[in-house]
């Protein structure tokens, strides 16, 4: 019973997405002044993947974009511009952390990762090879 308690006490509740997504096609393009954004969860499956702590929530200046599960990627139009940056995972405890997030490319790719006490985040230069195969869009809940 503590183990079924454990497992289903690690559920990140997911966010009500308050932003109108582009489509989720890694080949759509932005209208001019705006930059593609993805972010991508690449938490480590062996330390949250079994008991579902790897879901990212993220916000984006204090509005719901997405709850992202592992291997999961969410794609969002912005301007260029810094913007705050909230990440939060469930394990046991709720770990929330805020974070500023410099848009200054046409396109930015975010690798987000749940951590063993906290979230973190880094821009990449490109997506991961396979991504296509590995990485799926996220339930994007309205």
């Amino acid at each position: 019973m503590l183990v079924i308690f454990a497992i289903a006490g690690c559920a990140t509740p997911t966010v009500v997405t308050e932003y109108d997504l582009p489509s989720q096609n890694l080949e759509a393009k932005p209208e001019a002044g705006l930059s593609k954004v993805v972010f991508f969860n690449n938490s480590n499956f062996l330390t949250h993947g079994i008991d579902r702590s790897g879901y990212v929530t993220i916000k984006i200046n204090g509005k719901g974009l997405a709850t992202l599960q592992i291997h999961n990627y969410v794609q969002i139009f912005l301007a260029q511009a810094e913007y705050d940056l909230y990440m939060a995972h469930l394990d046991i405890l709720l770990f929330e952390s805020n974070h500023k997030l410099k848009v200054d490319k046409d396109e930015l790719f975010v690798e987000i990762y749940a951590t063993t006490i906290s979230n973190e985040y880094k821009i990449v230069d490109q997506l991961p090879a396979n991504f296509i195969k590995i990485y799926k869009p996220a339930y994007i809940k309205k």
